[in-house]
């Protein structure tokens, strides 16, 4: 049978890259060609998931996986632990799925003669001076993936400009789970609008815009509420002016801190989802709303956004991250609610058949099928 192995570096499952490389795993092994192996520090929460079927997690006695030529060393004797345990599933058939700088560094130090590996690009640039980074770069150059993912166009471009070629990536967008709840469009009420925006709080997710849109909705007679879905990433700078704003507008009763969310809730009350963000490699929370029928906005210069509402065909995209451009979009589905109940059937119609796990399973499975036979 042939292996695929999932080194997981990150310690919570929270965000997209989490989730999805959860889905993954589950999905590759439940399609029954595949056994998959998921490497992870000690007490990270993917290590503690109830994976089923043929899925063997195996943890590192470090619960951090230092990427830097400083700890050098200790990740030397990470890697050697690993493969102590790793080696009895290992074959000529097995292929490592890197997602992130950290994994595919543990993968570099594994004592593996010709590693075939393959690196998903979920996000950033690729472009800093950064350990993690000039390490993806300099397997890019040097050929040293046997083929590379990007989960939008974007993310193929960012592969493409750090030396990938062409030939060498394909694009399978992340796929999500659908919703246990049958959802049904509703008109938009002026009177009760909420807003909802979500994702680590930050400046690169940009919630200060959110805060300017529902001084701007007040201002002109519409009672909209802003749901701000997330924890904190240490941008202590960032809160603390994010949070006098709130209060320089008066709005301590119009924004609301939600926090970490899982399951339905978060969508309970939303009436519309908004992604502000300057930079997103997918942009997660767009589809979760388009299955669920609840109209999104998005920045078209994120990337990620584009290819999920296919450059503004489904949902809405705005060319500048302006509070006023989003207003500008939200008054629109006010005042033409049935034009707006169109583009969100169809934006639902076009997530169905796009961006579910069973999609990216498939994807992932004919990708992977077809690699294994030509190496």
């Amino acid at each position: 049978m042939d292996t695929i192995v999932i080194p997981v570096e990150f310690k919570e499952n929270k965000g997209g890259v989490a989730q999805s490389t959860i889905s993954l795993a589950q999905g590759l092994a439940n399609c029954g060609l595949f056994q998959v192996i998921i490497l992870c520090p000690y007490n990270s929460e993917i290590s503690k998931v109830s994976f089923q079927g043929n899925v063997h997690v195996i943890t590192s006695k470090s619960s951090d996986w230092k990427i830097s030529k400083k700890h050098f060393f200790s990740s030397l004797c990470t890697a050697w632990e690993l493969y102590l345990k790793l080696r009895k599933y290992l074959n000529n058939n097995t292929i490592f799925l890197s997602n992130h700088s950290g994994s595919s560094y543990m993968v570099s130090l594994l004592p593996i003669l010709n590693k075939k590996e393959i690196y998903v690009n979920r996000g950033g640039t690729l472009s800093s001076n950064g350990f993690g980074d000039k390490l993806i770069r300099f397997k890019l150059r040097h050929n040293l993936f046997i083929h590379t993912i990007a989960i939008s166009s974007c993310q193929r471009d960012v592969l493409r400009s750090a030396g990938n070629k062409d030939e060498n990536v394909t694009i399978i967008h992340n796929g999500l789970p659908l919703p246990n709840i049958n959802y049904k469009f509703h008109v938009l009420n002026p009177s009760c609008l909420w807003i909802s925006t979500m994702g680590y709080i930050s400046s690169t997710k940009n919630q200060h815009i959110g805060v300017e849109l529902i001084k701007l909705l007040q201002d002109n007679g519409v009672d909209a509420k802003l749901n701000i879905y997330g924890t904190s990433c240490g941008e202590e700078v960032y809160e603390e002016e994010l949070q006098k704003k709130v209060e320089a507008y008066g709005l301590q009763e119009k924004v609301f801190y939600r926090g970490f969310v899982k399951g339905e809730s978060l969508f309970q009350n939303s009436d519309i989802i908004i992604s502000f963000s300057r930079s997103e490699g997918f942009g997660r929370s767009l589809v979760e709303g388009m299955l669920r029928k609840i109209p999104v906005i998005a920045f078209r210069g994120a990337g990620g956004p584009v290819d999920i509402l296919n450059n503004g065909e489904y949902g809405y995209l705005v060319d500048k991250n302006e509070a006023e451009q989003y207003f500008e979009k939200i008054m629109y589905m006010l005042n033409l609610p049935e034009e707006n109940r169109i583009n969100v059937e169809k934006s639902y119609s076009y997530a169905l058949n796009m961006f579910t796990e069973t999609v990216m399973i498939h994807n992932y499975q004919s990708l992977l099928s077809n690699l294994f036979r030509n190496k």
